[in-house]
């Protein structure tokens, strides 16, 4: 670890730290003392990513261009989404009216040869 966060570096390397409690820091001992414990697990080099579950401060600063960019395009995605929806409907009921024409001329061509 390196100096400032969780254990210092000092009390790992130094051999005759054997046997004695490491010291912490002040984000180590804020969060033994039951202090801002997710400040102390973010702002350690080592913490494990992605964090457990739970532990993800909420994120309220996205700039309003991006969400309205976001919005704009959901928006065009939905209309782009139903005109397809629309015209496979129109296509569906182009080749029923095709497939009835069709047998009717067949059956027409039936009734010129008797």
């Amino acid at each position: 670890p390196k100096p400032g966060y969780g254990l210092l570096g000092s009390d790992v390397e130094d051999p005759s730290a054997a046997g004695r409690a490491p010291k912490l820091t002040k984000e180590g001992q804020e969060a033994e003392e039951g202090g801002n414990v997710l400040s102390s697990v973010l702002s350690a080099p080592d913490t494990p990513w992605p964090l457990p579950r739970g532990m993800y401060p909420a994120f309220h600063g996205y700039p309003k261009f991006v969400v309205d960019f976001q919005i704009s395009e959901r928006q065009r995605l939905a209309a782009e989404e139903e005109e397809v929806r629309r015209k496979r409907r129109l296509l569906e009921a182009l080749s029923d009216r095709a497939r009835g024409l069709a047998h009717e001329e067949e059956a027409w061509q039936k009734q010129q040869e008797s």
